[in-house]
C-alpha cells in the first residue's frame, strides 16, 4: 500500500509540466527528460539537481469502519534549493500543494495538506521546504 501512495505522488508530480518548469530536470540515456523527484535526496555535490523534491517514506494507521477496510497515511513531501531565496521553494510547494490537495484516485479516496514550511538549511544558504499530506485509503476487498 506505501508503494501504491508513492507511485501515485510520484506520477502526479512528474507529470506536471507546471512543476516540471520549476524543478531540475535528469536527461536518460533513452532521450526522455524528467524533473528531479526521488524517494532520497542525491548524496551528490552536483548543483544541477536542484531544485528538486524527494518524497519521503509513507507512515500509516489503520482506519477501519463496520464495513470497509482501509487506513490513513501520512507522507512527507521535501523540496531543495541552493538559492538563498525562499521564493523558489515556495513555489514549487505551491503547485505541489495544488497537485495532491484533495486530490482522489485508485484507492485513495482523498489527500489533505496537514503543513507546509520553509527552513533555511544549516549551511545557510539552501532552503528546505517540508510539506505535510494525510491520505486516506481504502482497501478495495
Amino acid at each position: 500500500m506505501s508503494i501504491a501512495i508513492q507511485q501515485l505522488i510520484y506520477d502526479t508530480l512528474i507529470e506536471s509540466g507546471e512543476l516540471g518548469d520549476l524543478l531540475a530536470s535528469l536527461t536518460y540515456s533513452n532521450g526522455d527528460v524528467v524533473p528531479c523527484v526521488f524517494n532520497d535526496l542525491p548524496q551528490t555535490d552536483d548543483e544541477s539537481v536542484y531544485p528538486c523534491i524527494v518524497i519521503d517514506a509513507v507512515t500509516s494507521n489503520q482506519n477501519d469502519t463496520d464495513t470497509t477496510n482501509g487506513f490513513d497515511a501520512t507522507v512527507m513531501i521535501h523540496t531543495w534549493s541552493i538559492s538563498p531565496s525562499n521564493v523558489i521553494v515556495s513555489n514549487i510547494q505551491d503547485v505541489t500543494y495544488s497537485l495532491l490537495h484533495r486530490k482522489k484516485g485508485g484507492n485513495v479516496s482523498g489527500i489533505s495538506c496537514e503543513l507546509t514550511e520553509i527552513l533555511r538549511d544549516p549551511d545557510g544558504i539552501s532552503r528546505h521546504g517540508v510539506q505535510r499530506f494525510r491520505i486516506f485509503y481504502e482497501k478495495v476487498d
